[in-house]
């Protein structure tokens, strides 16, 4: 068995091994903006047998995508690296000279403008469609045109040419700021929510349930600015305030005052979006649904003594209110390998004038009111 020792110098040198790999990692690579590059950056030990030319710079253009803010807005911004792979590149000593320094150099160089260029491409719109493709070729062409001109570094006034002209764009080109992404979604969205409601009641129910209080979830989608959802809350009202509230003849069963009771709904509604800002929405809402309170009865649940049936009340609701929704956070997410989505979160904060038909209670009217977390998530065209 492993002493607790043993572990933790385990973990400890398990920890130094990621940490000096990554290192290691992190060392092989050179970044453009560290200056000209000298031998010493070809890191390679020998030159391999089958090299048809003196030399040979590796580098590459490094993507990764962080996250932009404008407001409440969330968007995916591309960040671009021109790195040289030390460990990639060689030279022979024997043959090369300081021309094919300055020929690996402008290489180094040609590439940072196509990263420029590139950058300044996904920054006007990050959902620019193929720009890596486009971006690919050029950068192939390109490289495969200078080394034909120059020779393989051998044309020493092509160098020079290609040098110049070069280093001038990269003294005069400009890095545009990031662009919120123009883009359009599918005219369908799924929506949760889940939050805590509150109704309270008229009469007759309110002189024994004056007030469900409870926690509401749901399931819905959106057709444009259309929005159709299912949801359910289930609540505590606390202990009956009266004797012979109601009769449940199917347990000869009196509700009586002091026990508990329970309370909520399920609904269908629908709306209508009429104001969408930046920050804030708001949605007239109308739907039906089935409003029930309950106590347990003094009915066992078949031979089981210790449980027992429920005594409930229900009753066809309908109900019609208002939906304003602030929006916490909107989200543009972009996965090269799978479908890109627009996610917004929202605060809801909703008011409901309700009609309950209870059987033989007769219509009941309550306000109902809730705060809620509200996501919807839209697909991209």
């Amino acid at each position: 068995m492993i002493s607790f020792k043993s572990l933790c110098a385990l973990t400890l040198t398990l920890s130094f091994y990621r940490l000096s790999a990554q290192n290691l990692y992190d060392s092989s690579f050179r970044d453009w903006d560290e200056g000209p590059i000298k031998w010493p950056d070809f890191q390679v030990s020998q030159t391999p047998d089958d090299a048809k030319y003196v030399s040979n710079i590796t580098c590459v253009i490094f993507q990764e995508v962080e996250k932009g803010k404008v407001g409440n807005y969330r968007f995916p911004v591309l960040k671009t690296t021109t790195k040289m792979n030390k460990l990639s590149s060689w030279y022979d000593p024997d043959k090369c000279t300081d021309w094919t320094l300055r020929y690996e150099q402008t290489r180094f160089d040609i590439l940072e403008v196509m990263r420029r260029r590139l950058q300044n491409s996904f920054n006007r719109n990050f959902l620019e469609p193929n720009l890596d493709e486009y971006y690919d070729q050029l950068i192939n062409s390109t490289m495969d045109t200078y080394n034909r001109e120059t020779d393989y570094g051998r044309d020493t006034l092509m160098i020079m040419r290609y040098e110049e002209m070069y280093r001038q764009e990269l003294d005069t080109m400009k890095l545009v700021p990031a662009q919120v992404p123009v883009f359009e979604t599918q005219n369908f969205a799924l929506t949760f929510t889940a939050g805590l409601a509150f109704e309270k009641y008229g009469s007759t129910v309110s002189r024994g349930v004056p007030s469900v209080t409870g926690f509401k979830f749901g399931f819905g989608a959106l057709y444009k600015k259309l929005s159709f959802g299912f949801d359910f809350t289930l609540g505590f009202a606390g202990k009956l305030r009266s004797d012979n509230f109601y009769h449940d003849t199917k347990y000869d069963y009196e509700w009586a005052k002091g026990k508990n009771v329970r309370g909520g709904n399920i609904s269908i509604y629908g709306g209508f979006k009429i104001f969408d800002y930046s920050n804030l929405a708001i949605t007239p809402l109308v739907g039906i649904g089935v409003t029930f309170l309950d106590q347990t009865s003094n009915v066992p649940r078949g031979n089981n003594s210790q449980s027992f049936e429920n005594s409930e009340i229900s009753g066809f609701r309908t109900q019609a209110g208002l939906a304003v929704d602030w929006k916490v956070r909107k989200s543009l997410n972009c996965y090269p390998q799978y479908a890109s989505d627009y996610t917004e979160s929202k605060i809801r904060f909703a008011i409901t004038g309700v009609k309950s038909n209870f059987k033989s209670l007769g219509p009941t009217y309550s306000l109902n009111a809730s705060v809620t977390f509200l996501a919807e998530g839209w697909f991209l065209k």
